[in-house]
């Protein structure tokens, strides 16, 4: 349920493929598994496309598909072609299905393809984990594939043109502040936005003011909103949250300016700790590197669960620590890292898999 709203929190917008398992699925549930995903698919609550370029990936509920477009052909090959027609008229199919109706050819590689260029879709996340290069991931997906009975393909109908009311209220959905830097991050012309904000003002929707520092002049919120907004910003919650570098959750870098004197990659091999909004650890090279802009024990504790809890470098079972402030190191040992030579080591609780590994 958790990971089914974080990810219609995050529906139409499009980020790096490769970021989507690695850092930000994880970060929105305990123990991240491939298949909770997967079972979302399979169910109908989501489904994604691929940037023109294939490089960039969204997920969108069913209500922002255009199911009267025609389907994409961007894919020339005759094997496409072929497959194209038999999804057309048979609707959703497993692999083995259109394998058969077309006298037995392999099309594992070219469904791949297909969805690579727009063409087609899944039920499953699994294809497009052949993507990034050197992790042997098309093996792991057809080992999978010969487990598990394969998954559905079907052409992939484009999405649906959104009115500018409504990605407004994506906008207003996904970030409670409407500005100039979250309009950007919604890929909105903000200049175009204004206009229906100003509206929107005028018949008591939203409402203007100053409301985050370091952000454009010109902030709206929606009118219900405004109490509890500004109530949060003048006594922030004090807890600690830990988020991938690449997270969009993570305002610092992506709408605010960070001091450069003090800054970090925006990486998956990166995490923060905000404590009180404010930036309080960086965890650097899968966390090897520990830097403490305001240090605390609460901000090493919330770092050491959100990794047992595979929310940041999942992949890993053990998390070693090799540079780090010398005043952290109390902290550390109170937070369950073990001194091993000159390095703090967190391991693991087991549990938790990864896409292949199971």
């Amino acid at each position: 349920e958790r990971l089914a709203e974080g990810l219609m929190r995050l529906r139409g917008l499009y980020l790096p493929l490769e970021h989507w398992e690695s850092a930000i699925l994880p970060g929105r549930t305990t123990g991240y598994r491939p298949a909770m995903l997967d079972r979302l698919l399979s169910a109908g609550a989501a489904t994604w496309r691929l940037s023109a370029d294939g490089g960039a990936l969204a997920f969108f509920s069913a209500e922002d598909i255009d199911w009267d477009a025609p389907c994409p052909q961007n894919d020339p090959s005759d094997l496409a072609q072929a497959i194209r027609s038999v999804l057309a008229r048979r609707g959703a199919c497993f692999p083995e299905t259109i394998s058969a109706l077309l006298r037995g050819v392999s099309v594992f590689d070219a469904l791949a393809a297909m969805a690579r260029h727009g063409d087609a879709v899944c039920d499953s996340f699994a294809p497009l984990c052949d993507e990034p290069a050197g992790r042997g991931a098309k093996r792991i997906v057809r080992a999978r594939l010969a487990r598990s009975g394969g998954m559905r393909w079907e052409l992939a109908r484009p999405v649906r043109e959104m009115t500018l009311q409504e990605r407004l209220d994506q906008a207003f959905d996904r970030w409670e502040i409407v500005c100039r830097e979250t309009a950007a991050a919604e890929g909105l012309n903000f200049g175009d936005a204004l206009g229906l904000l100003r509206k929107m003002e005028y018949t008591g929707a939203c409402r203007r003011g100053y409301f985050v520092s370091g952000l454009s002049g010109a902030q709206f919120v929606r009118a219900e909103a405004f109490d509890r907004i500004t109530a949060a910003l003048a006594e922030p919650d004090r807890g600690c949250v830990c988020l991938s570098a690449v997270d969009p959750a993570l305002a610092w870098k992506r709408l605010l300016k960070w001091p450069s004197d003090n800054g970090f990659l925006a990486v998956p091999g990166t995490a923060v700790v905000l404590e009180g909004g404010r930036v309080a650890l960086i965890a650097e090279r899968s966390g090897h590197v520990l830097r403490a802009p305001e240090p605390s024990e609460a901000a090493v504790r919330a770092l050491a669960a959100a990794y047992d809890a595979s929310q940041i470098f999942p992949d890993g079972q053990m998390l070693v620590i090799k540079e780090y402030p010398a005043s952290l190191e109390p902290a550390l040992k109170a937070c369950g890292f073990v001194r091993e030579m000159n390095d703090y080591v967190l391991q693991r609780k087991p549990g938790y898999l990864t896409r292949g590994a199971d």
